[in-house]
């Protein structure tokens, strides 16, 4: 489980996640938000508990980025209304401010394959360094 942060904005974020992991991203994504317990749709993961953190604390700026993934694979992948209906449900069970503060971390989660840096997998990175290291890795990982 990972969530891809390519931009501080959570719009922009959500745009530059290649279109081919945009669904599987969302997916991930609904799962762990469901872990943090904002809601019961989708069966809790016992991995990924730092991300599940990060989301608790910055969850406005999450309901924002999965709104927007969300908005894109509704009109260019092909889902059933169970699929759509659910993960509405689950955005909708996320708490939201008025406004979407800045996010100023982002956990940098990467497979075991991945050799490419010198920071562990599961760091809290500042989130320019996090936004450099999530480009690193989807140029590696092939998906752009």
């Amino acid at each position: 489980m990972m969530l891809i942060v390519l931009d501080k904005n959570p719009v922009i974020a959500a745009d530059l996640v290649p279109d081919k992991i945009k669904l599987k991203q969302l997916l991930e994504l609904c799962q762990m938000v469901c872990s943090c317990g904002y809601s019961d749709i989708y069966k809790k993961v016992k991995q990924g508990k730092n991300i599940q953190e990060w989301i608790k604390k910055n969850h406005t700026w999450v309901k924002c980025y999965a709104k927007t993934l969300f908005d894109w694979c509704k009109e260019n992948r092909k889902l059933t209304n169970k699929t759509c209906n659910d993960i509405s449900q689950i955005i909708i069970s996320m708490p939201v401010l008025f406004w979407v503060l800045p996010i100023r971390t982002a956990v940098f989660r990467y497979s075991k394959e991945y050799k490419n840096t010198s920071y562990p997998t599961d760091s809290e990175l500042p989130i320019d360094v996090a936004v450099a290291e999530y480009n690193k890795y989807v140029d590696w990982k092939g998906w752009k």
